[in-house]
C-alpha cells in the first residue's frame, strides 16, 4: 500500500507538467505528498523530485513571459496542498491529546533502520547498498532489469536542454532519491 501514494504523486505531477496545467491543480500533488509524508517521513522523495523539477522547468522556460509568476503559483500550490492535510491531521491529534504520538511518526521514520535488531546487525554501505542488496537477495532478474532500465533512463535524461526531457530527469531524480532514502 505504500507505493500507491508515491507513484500517484509522481504520475499526477508528470501529467500536470506535460499538459501545462493551471497552478491550482498542483495542489493535489501537495496533498498526495502529505499522504506520503504522513505514511512514513522517508517517503519525501516525490515531493523533492516534484519541487526540483518545477524549478528546473522554470529555468528551462525562462524566456517565456509570466514564467516566474507560474513558478511561484505552482510551488505555492504544492506547498498549500502539503501543509493543509498536515495541519488538519496535526490538529486532530492535538485535539484528542495525542500530539506526541503523531510526532513519533517523524521520530521513528529516520531511525528505524538504525536499530540493529531489525536487520540482524548487518552493515551495508549507505545509501545505495541496502536496497540493492535486499533486491538481489530476493529477485536477481528484477535487479538486473531495473538497473538496465535505470541506465537507459539516465542516458535519455542527461541531455536536459528542453522541457521534453524533464519527464525523464524527474523520474531519474525520484529513483535516485528513493534509493538514497531506502538506505535510512
Amino acid at each position: 500500500f505504500a507505493t500507491l501514494p508515491l507513484i500517484a504523486t509522481m504520475f499526477l505531477f508528470l501529467i500536470l507538467l506535460k499538459k501545462d496545467a493551471s497552478a491550482m491543480k498542483f495542489v493535489w500533488v501537495g496533498v498526495l505528498s502529505a499522504i506520503c509524508v504522513l505514511y512514513k517521513i522517508t517517503f519525501i522523495g516525490p515531493l523533492v523530485a516534484a519541487g526540483t523539477s518545477t524549478i528546473i522547468w522554470a529555468w528551462l522556460e525562462r524566456n517565456q513571459a509570466g514564467n516566474g509568476r507560474k513558478l511561484i503559483l505552482r510551488a505555492g500550490s504544492i506547498a498549500v496542498g502539503l501543509i493543509l492535510p498536515l495541519v488538519l491531521v496535526g490538529g486532530y491529534f492535538a485535539s484528542i491529546g495525542l500530539w506526541q504520538r503523531l510526532m513519533l511518526v517523524f521520530t521513528f521514520g529516520f531511525k528505524y533502520v538504525n536499530e540493529g535488531v531489525l536487520i540482524g546487525n548487518l552493515t551495508f554501505p549507505k545509501p545505495f547498498g541496502f536496497p540493492l542488496f535486499m533486491v538481489a537477495m530476493n529477485n536477481v532478474v528484477l535487479l538486473v532489469f531495473g538497473l538496465f532500465g535505470m541506465y537507459r533512463l539516465i542516458r535519455r535524461a542527461i541531455s536536459l536542454r528542453t522541457s521534453e526531457n524533464l519527464t525523464d530527469f524527474t523520474l531519474v531524480l525520484w529513483l535516485i532519491i528513493s534509493f538514497a532514502l531506502a538506505g535510512f
